[in-house]
């Protein structure tokens, strides 16, 4: 399951690019995607596993910050 964190980041980048940066037009579609991450996905079991992962940990050197994960 804690593929599933990194599937939705990398989703969302390609959300924001096709959109060209302009957080007008996707908005509405991560305030949907976030409402179903929050009811459905996000556990913090999920999120450690995500954290433990080091093939996650080493590509994103920021994940300590993350609030979602931490």
């Amino acid at each position: 399951m804690s593929y599933i964190y990194e599937a939705i980041d990398r989703a969302k980048e390609v959300i924001v690019a096709s959109f060209s940066n302009i957080e007008e037009k996707y908005k509405d579609v991560f305030a949907l995607i976030d409402a179903i991450w929050n009811v459905q996905l996000h556990r913090p079991l999920h999120a450690a596993g995500y954290y433990l992962k080091l093939e996650f940990y080493n590509a994103n050197p920021n994940v300590e910050q993350d609030e979602e994960v931490m």
